[in-house]
């Protein structure tokens, strides 16, 4: 069978055992759900935390063992490598809307940016109380006093 047909029948499994070798060279077998199957690709996900992370990491090989609901065994032995941070996707975001968003949250951030550098150049050349905001005005307001003052505070 060839590697294109044993994943693909794998994506119907649902849990697949994992096998790698610990630290010491022993096996260790876990349960692990295929979150994505492409072409002769496989993908999971584990917390980096834990100790199969950590096989992984070292070592990379990995053998993965699938029981199918036609009594197939299929076993496939391979190299786990780690998707980069900037690649991983997740499959419940819709990612047309979060490109959308980030775009508007950048517009936000340079357009705060601009009105920052304007405030600040406007308080350079006519001095700190030109522009206030209006609780500066209301009675008891301090704002006004601290900008007179050297560090805010009375010289």
């Amino acid at each position: 069978m060839d590697i294109e047909t044993c994943i693909k029948k794998l994506g119907y499994v649902g849990v697949l055992d994992f096998a790698t070798v610990d630290e010491s060279g022993a096996p260790q077998v876990r349960n692990i759900s295929a979150i994505h199957y492409e072409g002769t690709t496989l993908y999971f996900l584990t917390a980096r935390g834990k100790s199969f992370a950590r096989q992984l990491k070292k070592d990379g090989r990995v053998q993965i063992l699938g029981y199918t609901k036609y009594k197939e065994t299929i076993r496939l032995s391979g190299k786990a490598v780690e998707v980069p941070e900037a690649e991983q996707l997740n499959l419940f975001s819709d990612y047309a809307h979060v490109e959308e968003r980030e775009a508007e949250e950048q517009v936000a951030r340079e357009r705060e940016r601009k009105r920052q550098t304007a405030i600040l150049a406007i308080q350079k050349k006519y001095g700190k109380n030109a522009i206030l905001k209006g609780t500066d005005l209301q009675e008891g307001a301090t704002m006004i006093e601290r900008n007179k003052q050297i560090g805010g505070h009375k010289s």
